[in-house]
């Protein structure tokens, strides 16, 4: 066992994907690493006694939140472990038995790296699987818009807040030179980390694998980013902290989140045409039940 990724779990209040998420660690083909289980207000009182005893049965950490927004979750995790790159797991998440294994082979290769992301699998609903890689290259490049590559620059990330997602792996050192995580955002926090990481000279590396995978489950953390109330409040908080960035080139800014809202259209409209052939045929199943 090696303890060179130190792994940061918030638990919230999905209780019931907390041992799944644990269990993906722990089959990480480096080593499980550190391994701290967080809690917060929004954590059931009987639910932080079993993670208390969870994480005591198997040699974990364990830390509780001063408050319930992710960022103060990720710092307070974060604090609590040593090892010099650091990953933030929502309850629910899983990973590919490679992704330490590859993104600290990336870290060691490339010195100027301070992240490293990757594709992410997205299960659901039913037996759908969808593999999602960042938007990242723009229209000034050799390249299609919106196509995905295997690094993610400071330009990539203004332009689309999904290019680095949240489980990415950070070295240690970042953290603390851009002083953690924003914890008064209710959103986005990790967003803006990213941005105060890139700013400062580094860069990220993409891995071009699937290496966290997601269930489109309602509950889920990640989709509570999405919350209109969180979310508004948080970008009007970015605009105005990172003004200078956004303002730099406001042209590749409003045309790479075009690029990213033209795939979503894309997306809504394969769905929902997925939708009215699904509901056709209900209808039609319906109709042979009655006559048989």
């Amino acid at each position: 066992m090696t303890n060179r990724v130190a792994t940061v779990i918030r638990c919230a209040d999905l209780i019931q994907h907390v041992y799944s998420t644990l269990v993906s660690v722990e089959r990480q083909t480096l080593g499980c690493g550190e391994i701290v289980l967080v809690t917060d207000d929004s954590t059931p009182a009987p639910a932080r006694d079993w993670i208390a005893r969870l994480a005591a049965a198997r040699g974990l950490a364990a830390a509780h939140a001063s408050a319930s927004h992710p960022g103060a979750v990720r710092n307070a995790g974060v604090r609590a472990t040593q090892a010099p790159h650091v990953m933030c797991l929502d309850s629910g998440d899983l990973l590919d038995p490679r992704f330490h294994e590859l993104a600290c082979a990336k870290l060691d290769d490339e010195p100027d790296v301070d992240l490293v992301t990757s594709w992410i699998l997205l299960r659901g609903p039913g037996s759908n699987r969808r593999v999602i890689a960042p938007l990242l290259k723009d229209a000034d490049a050799d390249a299609d818009v919106g196509a995905a590559g295997d690094a993610c620059d400071l330009d990539a990330a203004i332009g689309n807040t999904a290019a680095i997602h949240g489980a990415s792996v950070f070295r240690r050192r970042a953290w603390t030179s851009c002083d953690g995580f924003d914890e008064s955002l209710p959103a986005l926090d990790d967003y803006d980390f990213w941005l105060r990481v890139l700013q400062a000279g580094t860069r990220c590396a993409v891995l071009q694998l699937p290496l966290l995978v997601r269930w489109m489950r309602e509950d889920a953390l990640y989709r509570r980013s999405w919350e209109a109330g969180p979310h508004a409040a948080a970008i009007g908080t970015l605009a105005a902290r990172h003004a200078s960035l956004f303002g730099r080139d406001p042209a590749h800014a409003l045309i790479a989140r075009e690029a990213v809202l033209r795939g979503l259209g894309a997306r809504y409209t394969e769905l929902l045409a997925r939708r009215d052939t699904g509901l056709e045929e209900i209808e039609s199943l319906k109709a042979r039940v009655a006559d048989l």
